[in-house]
């Protein structure tokens, strides 16, 4: 086993370790550790596709080129490795498949964590390490080609096994209740399972009441708080669909915008709705030239931008 994979191995299970110390103090290095193994055995996939005489070309952030034999070459240089975004960008060119919808919520609720909350229960660490055990069982055995109880070794396996058990049994309890939600609130399908305490962060919260989303608000299973549903569908929106308009860059499509009712970035385009308010288009197409309007341009009138500039100057 080589030093890269080596070191991956070790820190998934000194996570484990350390959630099953019960040792409050360790919970957030058992995050840390599982997370870092987690990024750490995809930096193997990389190096392990990294042409020989390249310096693992893959995994290195600066790449330089270099003539051998009369032909271009690529090598890596520095000992700077790849970051998050650029793990993904290399795995798409790659045509790698990676489930990173669970591999972003465990990256997400680290950093959350470590920034904003001082305290954290065994609860949040059993979140990781059931969206971990989803991740690395698929990636293991279909990248990797090892049986992942062989890999991490069975005690580490059966903690991942037992533990998302447990998990997704207390995440079904609470999402069956959140169903209801969708006869009075059809547009709340799109964003409901991704609304977390705003204290805890937790996903396993239940509605109080279920009839209008002006007053709708949800009670944390774990640390008791009350979510008011207008304070945290923002972050859900923004977490779920990632790029907001304004974080867009050039060249990208914008997904969410400023909704032209409520003002919260939580109008999504592709659905025409906003899902903090319930609020959709008046107008979808300008009447002069049938371009798409977006929620910033519903006050011109059915207008595009364009087209209320170039009326404005006849004016």
């Amino acid at each position: 086993m080589n030093a890269l994979l080596k070191n991956a191995v070790s820190s998934i299970q000194i996570g484990i370790e350390d959630y099953q110390s019960k040792d409050e103090r360790r919970l957030l290095s058992s995050i840390r550790n599982i997370t870092s193994g987690m990024l750490l055995l995809f930096k193997e996939k990389l190096r392990d596709l990294s042409p020989d005489d390249s310096d693992e070309v893959l995994i290195k952030k600066n790449i330089k080129p270099k003539i051998s034999d009369g032909k271009v070459h690529f090598i890596g240089t520095g000992s700077k490795t790849v970051d998050v975004q650029e793990i993904k960008n290399r795995f798409k060119s790659l045509s790698i498949d990676v489930d990173w919808k669970n591999a972003d919520i465990i990256i997400n609720l680290r950093n959350e964590i470590e920034h904003y909350y001082s305290t954290i229960g065994d609860i949040q660490v059993r979140e990781v390490i059931s969206k971990s055990f989803m991740v690395l069982n698929k990636f293991i055995s279909k990248h990797l080609e090892i049986p992942p109880r062989e890999l991490l070794g069975w005690k580490t396996w059966e903690v991942f096994v037992e533990e998302d058990k447990e998990y997704q049994r207390l995440l079904n309890d609470c999402n069956q209740k959140k169903k209801i939600l969708i006869i009075n609130i059809p547009f709340i399908e799109l964003i409901m399972y991704e609304l977390r305490c705003s204290k805890c962060m937790s996903e396993l919260i239940i509605p109080n009441n279920v009839d209008n989303y002006e007053d709708l608000e949800f009670t944390c299973t774990i640390c008791g708080n009350t979510n008011y549903y207008q304070d945290i569908v923002e972050h859900a929106a923004i977490e779920k669909y990632g790029l907001t308009h304004y974080q867009a860059k050039d060249g990208e499509d914008t997904i969410l915008f400023n909704c032209h009712e409520c003002g919260k970035e939580t109008f999504l385009i592709s659905e025409g709705i906003c899902f903090a308010c319930g609020a959709e288009l008046a107008y979808k197409n300008c009447n002069v030239c049938g371009a798409d309007l977006g929620p910033d341009e519903q006050e011109l009138g059915g207008l595009c931008s364009y087209h209320d500039y170039v009326f404005s100057k006849d004016d």
